[in-house]
């Protein structure tokens, strides 16, 4: 039976969380799910207030959705407080879903400011949301605990990010697929020496290409 991933790309606005997010979720076919997104639609369509708590509550809601149905999410917001995490762990756990955080972070801080100012232009219904405004959320942004965690210093070369992200994500799988051969391997040698057959060597292919497309 499949057993679903959520994974949870965290981090303050503008270091760089979209943008992996969205090549990880079209390399890997994970169904993403963006919380900018999700509070655009209820300012601009339903006249919400620009609060964040109730894209939160959507974002929850369509990720259990996706996860109850067997679905690998991936799940794009800031995440600053551990209220918001403690309920997206529960809800992982609820269906057995492996619980992953790239927290993405940017230790330019000229280069952080510059890409913000140029993301905001698509946040309209985050007016008067500014530069002074995330350098306060960053003092608030609350550690993770207690969960596989990957830093991502959006600094650093994209491909690098994206590469290290790979490794991260498929590397349990190719160590466990190669446990496995050896195992099968060390019983097919004993059951070929009994009758006098050589086995051959085994060939244990790479998974990374389930990332890299």
């Amino acid at each position: 039976m499949h057993r679903p991933t959520l994974l949870v790309f965290s981090g303050l606005p503008a270091t760089g969380k979209t943008t992996l997010a969205q090549e990880v979720s079209r390399r890997a076919g994970l169904l993403m799910i963006n919380k900018d997104r999700i509070q655009q639609t209820l300012v601009e369509r339903q006249g919400v207030s620009g609060s964040n708590r109730e894209g939160y509550f959507f974002l929850f809601d369509l990720a259990e959705v996706q996860l109850r149905l067997g679905v690998d999410v991936l799940l794009d917001a800031v995440f600053p407080r551990n209220e918001y995490r403690d309920r997206v762990r529960r809800i992982a756990s609820r269906y057995g879903a492996r619980f992953k955080v790239a927290l993405c972070s940017c230790s330019d801080d000229s280069a952080w400011e510059s890409r913000f100012y140029k993301d905001q232009a698509s946040r309209s219904w985050a007016k008067g949301y500014d530069w002074q405004c995330v350098l306060r959320a960053r003092q608030r942004f609350e550690p993770w605990r207690d969960v596989e965690l990957l830093a991502l210093d959006s600094a650093a070369p994209r491909e690098g990010n994206l590469e290290r992200l790979t490794e991260w994500l498929v590397g349990g799988t190719e160590s466990r697929c190669r446990a496995v051969v050896s195992s099968l391997s060390s019983h097919v040698s004993r059951a070929a020496a009994e009758i006098g057959v050589d086995p051959g060597t085994p060939e244990i292919r790479p998974v990374h290409n389930v990332i890299e497309g």
